[in-house]
């Protein structure tokens, strides 16, 4: 019985880190030595980043364990998310960030996330 509780603690404790769902606080917006890449800094996370630059632009997530999760964005919608972000940061606001992996959606609030 105790070799089947610690599977189940496991199984749970793996679909929580690696989950499709994300809610980004952004703490802190960083420009980069790129123009249109940057970085948002986030304790859940060792790097999110976000790409308006590269060939593919997305948001790349870098999890503390090393494991990488990016969503694919097309231009407009990079755009999207630095805008609003950007006018959240003159108006004041906090940010939050939630992205969908598995249904390719995100949207950004200009509240803290849960």
């Amino acid at each position: 019985m105790g070799k089947f509780c610690r599977l189940i603690f496991v199984v749970f404790l793996s679909t929580s880190i690696f989950a499709d769902t994300h809610y980004i606080d952004v703490e802190k917006y960083l420009s980069t030595d790129m123009d249109f890449i940057f970085e948002i800094e986030n304790e859940y996370f060792d790097k999110v980043k976000l790409d308006c630059q590269g060939f593919i632009n997305g948001v790349y997530m870098k999890h503390h364990n090393g494991h990488e999760q990016t969503l694919v964005l097309d231009i407009g919608e990079c755009e999207d998310i630095h805008r609003k972000i950007v006018t959240n940061i003159r108006n004041s606001k906090s940010s939050c960030l939630f992205v969908d992996l598995e249904r390719r959606k995100y949207s950004l609030t200009s509240q803290k996330c849960h």
